[in-house]
């Protein structure tokens, strides 16, 4: 599905099997669907593109054939691709980009053997679980955590969570093979195999639910957007394959108008798809349907509207507080930190390495895909949301640690907290709320300096969606 190697093993496992796993609820309900627009696109004389991920502010990974026969990488980012490599390698696969760009996947070096990579801020780092067979890297969190598989010396497949440094097994319980394929706020989505064939799985604090699409041979979910659709792909007892759209219960087909074997692998928080099918010429394609979920009538994203000219901006406004739930100051200060050059809004306390503290801060001269927020000695930055109008809300985020941070984070409904979390280290603090709201009421997300009541070394990373409920 996600990697070559992966892809002979399920096809070898499943030659002549039909599943008959029990079947997930169907529906064709149009109401779920969007009415995007959708393109096809190739990587400038490639025989094969397949597009894998996409982010929320737009730019695409995926893997493409070369002529000269072998596979690579790719990013395609504001029009323009460019190829990505593992150095030395003579096979690479993209498998996800998180929202700050990081990249993961597997490779084939000179000496064989598949091993996993990272790709942050241009540098290549090679993941091997220990002792394994082969490692390939999946899917990767917007914080860094890390899912994948790999083999042990027995042949079985298993799962694994990277996270911090360190390896966890990530195994379905009772599985013959498990093969976890994205995480994102704290689930994680996959597909895993047993006695009736490969099985579609969606595991959140410990409770793992099986999904297989009607009539089945077999399912596999590869994507997974914060707010729970995910998306993947299943095979039909004629042969042909269709791409996965899974929401609230309901397995939808994706198949590209005039395409066979079509494919879905990645989904962004405003409902676009990516994936791949096969055309009409016998060659494989990527597209892109921008708008194929009807997610909400509107997707707020603290990071992706982060403006670093207006304050408030919209809904937005960015500011601090001297207490928790207490009165709220908008930040007065516009401009870069001394060190980073991140962008955005200040306080009054003035510190060595920005002009104020607190700050909320994003990428300069781009649109941000998360924030950092600084809190100030004794004091909180805030990001505050103000509802346009009355409903029930999906508040889905996280605060994250860039390492030394010894802080506190909170979410707040008009003062009163409703979320409260410590975050130590690259620890991260996720949340998923519901929340009813009138025009007017506020939300805010709150970093503050944690138990020394200073803001040494408490930067906060943050970013939230926030989408009314359908």
């Amino acid at each position: 599905m996600r990697s070559n190697i992966v892809t002979t093993i399920i096809t070898l496992m499943l030659t002549g099997a039909i599943g008959t796993a029990q079947i997930a609820t169907s529906s064709t309900n149009s109401k779920l669907l969007g009415t995007g627009t959708l393109a096809s696109f190739d990587f400038p004389g490639a025989s094969d593109t397949q597009a894998t991920a996409i982010t929320p502010s737009g730019d695409i990974v995926g893997r493409f054939t070369g002529p000269d026969g072998i596979q690579h990488g790719f990013l395609l980012s504001a029009g323009k691709f460019k190829p990505i490599t593992f150095p030395g390698a003579n096979f690479t696969d993209v498998n996800w980009i998180n929202p700050r760009g990081a990249v993961v996947g597997g490779y084939i070096g000179n000496s064989g053997g598949e091993h996993g990579f990272l790709l942050s801020d241009g540098k290549f780092t090679a993941i091997d679980y220990p002792n394994a067979q082969f490692t390939i890297a999946f899917g990767i969190g917007a914080t860094g955590e890390i899912v994948g598989v790999y083999g042990d010396n027995a042949g079985i497949l298993h799962g694994f969570l990277l996270k911090a440094g360190t390896f966890s097994g990530l195994d379905v319980t009772g599985a013959s093979g498990s093969l976890p394929a994205m995480i994102s706020s704290g689930r994680v989505v996959g597909g895993y195999f047993n006695g009736t064939g490969l099985h579609g799985f969606s595991s959140s604090l410990g409770m793992v639910q099986t999904i297989d699409c009607p009539g089945a041979t077999f399912t596999f979910l590869s994507g997974l957007a914060p707010q729970g659709q995910m998306v993947g792909g299943y095979a039909t007892v004629d042969g042909n394959g269709h791409g996965a759209l899974v929401k609230d219960g309901n397995c939808i087909a994706v198949d590209f108008p005039g395409g066979t074997n079509t494919y879905v692998n990645g989904i962004n928080t405003q409902g676009d798809i990516v994936g791949r099918y096969t055309g009409a010429d016998g060659s494989v394609h990527g597209f892109l349907w921008r708008g194929f979920v009807k997610t909400a009538s509107v997707v707020y994203s603290a990071a992706h509207d982060f403006s670093t000219r207006l304050n408030p901006n919209a809904v937005w406004s960015y500011g601090f507080s001297t207490s928790l739930g207490g009165p709220f100051t908008l930040d007065s200060i516009s401009g870069s930190t001394y060190l980073s050059g991140e962008a955005g809004w200040f306080g009054p306390i003035s510190g060595a390495t920005a002009p104020g503290f607190p700050l909320v801060v994003g990428g300069a001269n781009v649109i941000s895909t998360v924030l950092d927020m600084g809190p100030g000695p004794s004091s909180y930055a805030i990001v505050r949301w103000t509802a346009p109008s009355r409903g029930r809300w999906d508040v889905v985020g996280e605060f994250f640690g860039t390492g030394l941070t010894t802080g506190d984070v909170h979410v707040l409904r008009n003062g009163a907290p409703v979320f409260n979390s410590a975050v130590n280290g690259s620890e991260v603090a996720q949340f998923s709320l519901a929340i009813d709201v009138a025009p007017g009421d506020t939300i805010d997300f709150a970093a503050g300096p944690g138990p020394y009541g200073d803001n040494v070394n408490d930067p906060t990373g943050f970013n939230v969606t926030i989408t009314p409920e359908l």
